[in-house]
């Protein structure tokens, strides 16, 4: 046997690093593309961004940020990060 079956472990979560970072710069690609198709059309926003904008109106940034996940299937950090500039983008 060349490689062993550490060898053969060591392969396929490299095989899977590689599609998966992949897989992240697609998904980036395309909001990139959304968010200039939005800025092009004047779309005024997801639906979403209402609940989100009054949940941070009575200060439950938290629930905020949970319905954004929810509702974009986000991680925690995308989630913060799209209330975050949800929050800038309607001060």
């Amino acid at each position: 046997m060349v490689f062993g079956f550490s060898g053969i472990i060591i392969l396929v979560i490299i095989y899977f690093s590689i599609k998966i970072s992949n897989l992240e710069n697609r998904v980036e690609g395309l909001h990139y593309k959304l968010d200039t198709i939005k800025a092009q059309t004047n779309f005024p926003g997801y639906p979403v961004d209402e609940e989100l904008l009054e949940l941070l109106g009575q200060g439950e940034e938290i629930k905020a940020v949970k319905k954004a996940r929810q509702a974009f299937g986000l991680s925690l950090v995308e989630g913060k990060r799209y209330v975050d500039n949800l929050k800038t983008d309607n001060s």
